[in-house]
């Protein structure tokens, strides 16, 4: 009887347990999340931020390789000079993959480098770039540098890496914009 007693009490402290969870808000979320998978990852945890040109560039560098349809830079012309010496491989086996590469730069921009990437790439110096530095891969991720690659030293160059497709489309059709004047 003692037993039974026991078990009794096991199995009705084990089913409070479960009615508890069956409303819960956690066993919400387990469902949705296992019915419609892992695109309900929130947007802002796909982001981040880096500090440091080196860091920055091995960012780039990173999310240059991994493109699968298009790449888009708008660069200074330093940063333009500085891009040509860190992609030009990466952007040469992205146009061998038939990767669509557009590139603007500033007017004055090393004559160059620009004939160079014009080999490969749809590249044009604009008036009004400034000293506006972002690269966007596949309409889907963007690296934006927050700072003025004149005015500040190296160590100190930022950018913020973001995969929200809504923010980015709305700077590549800033770039379009650029690119067709």
């Amino acid at each position: 009887e003692r037993v039974k007693k026991k078990v009794l009490e096991e199995a009705d402290q084990r089913h409070q347990v479960l009615s508890q969870l069956k409303d819960s808000t956690i066993l919400n979320e387990l469902s949705t999340l296992h019915n419609e998978g892992i695109k309900l990852v929130d947007p802002t945890d796909k982001s981040g931020s880096f500090r440091g040109r080196e860091k920055v560039h091995e960012h780039l560098s990173s999310m240059v390789k991994n493109a699968q349809k298009t790449i888009t830079l708008m660069n200074s012309k330093d940063g333009f000079d500085r891009k040509y010496e860190l992609l030009v491989n990466s952007f040469k086996k992205a146009a061998k993959k038939g990767i669509k590469i557009n590139i603007a730069t500033t007017i004055g921009a090393n004559k160059e480098i620009v004939k160079d990437l014009s080999k490969i790439a749809n590249v044009k110096t604009v008036k009004n770039v400034a000293n506006t530095r972002f690269c966007i891969i596949d309409n889907k991720e963007m690296l934006f540098f927050l700072t003025d690659d004149k005015t500040v030293h190296q160590s100190y160059d930022s950018a913020v890496w973001i995969e929200a497709p809504h923010f980015v489309n709305y700077f590549n059709s800033l770039f379009d914009v650029e690119m067709k004047q």
